[in-house]
């Protein structure tokens, strides 16, 4: 028997993480909103987008802690497919993606805002210290133009996956998608063709953090166009908890 990924023990550090970032988040945007008052456009921006990023890092903190979810999945909603009948539609998760495109986002408006500030003469708070030269701005802009590039990389390469309950099996579509490519799986498994279900792990996480699957190990052996490459195999098709 391998360990069991789910449920993970609630982790009273990472809530303490969640708390302090969430509250420090909120005073720099408030302050953030008192400098745009007075004219102050850079130190709003800059830092504006580096409370935002901190926000994220505070949901990964509440992830980390323990807590998946906060209320009912707004997205489950009923299906009808003329050939298996009316059924259940689960789509899936797509908040790590989200976070891997606001965060860059969020550093890069701070990098940007501190090039400028630097630039015209408005200030140079925002450089870090001992890099208040030419070179250090040209290095922060640089890096923000950097960061765009990985979030549009990111926005634009993604793995969407759906299922879908119906009365004779379960159904999974899966659109992977990497810049303006999208290749699209699709597979059904009757629940006579379904020999076993496993708890399984998606093997990337963050410290004790998992990512829990759930592994179908069917009966029949699945086409490769069925298949989604590292998690598929002949025999088992995986679907996220």
């Amino acid at each position: 028997m391998h360990d069991q990924p789910w449920p993970q023990p609630l982790k009273f550090t990472g809530i303490l993480c969640f708390v302090m970032l969430t509250a420090l988040s909120i005073a720099i945007i408030v302050e953030c909103f008192r400098r745009a008052i007075l004219g102050d456009v850079e130190f709003a921006l800059g830092f504006g987008g580096g409370a935002c990023t901190l926000a994220l890092v505070a949901v990964i903190a509440l992830h980390d802690s323990g807590i998946r979810h906060i209320g009912l999945p707004p997205g489950i909603t009923l299906y009808h497919d003329p050939h298996h009948g009316t059924g259940v539609t689960i789509p899936g998760k797509r908040w790590v993606n989200r976070i891997l495109v606001a965060a860059p986002i969020g550093i890069s408006m701070y990098g940007t805002a501190a090039a400028v500030a630097w630039a015209t003469g408005h200030g140079d708070a925002f450089m870090p210290f001992g890099r208040n030269t030419a070179g250090g701005a040209v290095y922060l802009a640089s890096g923000s133009v950097v960061l765009i590039t990985v979030a549009l990389f990111v926005a634009t390469s993604r793995l969407d996956t759906t299922v879908r309950i119906y009365p004779d099996g379960i159904e999974r579509i899966t659109a992977r998608r990497i810049l303006l490519i999208t290749q699209r799986t699709r597979v059904f498994l009757s629940w006579n063709d379904i020999a076993r279900i496993d708890v399984g792990n998606l093997g990337v996480g963050f410290r004790s953090t998992s990512f829990p699957v759930i592994d179908l190990h069917t009966v029949s052996t699945l086409a490769d166009e069925q298949r989604v490459p590292p998690h598929d195999t002949d025999n088992k098709v995986t679907i996220m908890a």
